[in-house]
């Protein structure tokens, strides 16, 4: 079990060109169905748990990958800028808890949620505080950010009216988390 904190760092740093900050693993964790996650014992848990073996054949695979895709691009025209987009260097721990403590929305298109099988709406009762404040979080990023609806809308092609839904299953959610996270500080 890892901690939500824990949970960002690990995809901050294994996956550098997917997530640049917080606010990408809020939205990958939270909104993208079928995205590997689950809840469990109130963490959102990795449901893909690889092996040594796994582990080893991956980086042999990713070196060799690496290696002849660097060669033919230094081949062709010389600059390793176009390899270094497609295979970033991994970022220092450093860069990671800078990464971690940005939350950028500008001009973001969220992954649609307005699904009842999305992880964020099927928060458990006995979900860890930590998890239930990132939740809270991504429901006021969600709220707050008001062209991510217009976006939406012209992306997505919903209806004004399934917005409002979701709209409205949003604000309830929030006041579900405010009560969780109100009797976690009860209890402390």
């Amino acid at each position: 079990m890892a901690s939500f904190k824990k949970t960002c760092y690990a995809m901050l740093k294994d996956y550098p060109s997917l997530f640049q900050n917080r606010t990408d693993c809020f939205d990958q964790l939270f909104c993208v169905l079928g995205n590997g996650y689950e809840w469990e014992n109130g963490e959102l848990v990795d449901q893909f748990k690889p092996t040594p073996t796994f582990i080893k054949e991956k980086k042999k695979r990713k070196a060799k990958e690496s290696k002849i895709l660097r060669e033919s691009i230094l081949h062709l025209d010389g600059n390793l800028e176009r390899y270094y987009r497609i295979y970033p260097k991994t970022p220092t721990n450093k860069q990671v808890a800078i990464r971690y403590e940005t939350i950028d929305c500008h001009n973001r298109i969220w992954y649609p949620i307005e699904s009842q099988y999305t992880p964020l709406f099927n928060i458990p009762d006995n979900v860890k505080l930590d998890w239930a404040e990132a939740a809270q979080l991504q429901v006021i990023l969600l709220l707050g950010d008001s062209g991510h609806w217009n976006r939406t809308v012209r992306w997505c092609r919903y209806s004004p009216i399934r917005i409002i839904e979701a709209k409205q299953k949003l604000n309830e959610l929030q006041v579900r988390l405010s009560n969780i996270i109100t009797t976690y500080e009860k209890k402390t």
